[in-house]
């Protein structure tokens, strides 16, 4: 890899992939949290 405009362009590249992945596995932990919270408390029996 040489030049400035390859060496951009690849960070650049990988950057947006990298925050497409943040994104993706943010959702995934978040959404799973969520469902493991509402087992959760729907188990609770208030008597």
């Amino acid at each position: 890899m040489s030049g400035f405009m390859q060496t951009a362009f690849f960070f650049g590249y990988m950057a947006c992939v990298c925050f497409g992945f943040f994104l993706m596995l943010g959702t995934i932990g978040w959404r799973a949290s969520l469902l493991f919270v509402r087992h959760i408390y729907k188990a609770i029996k208030c008597e």
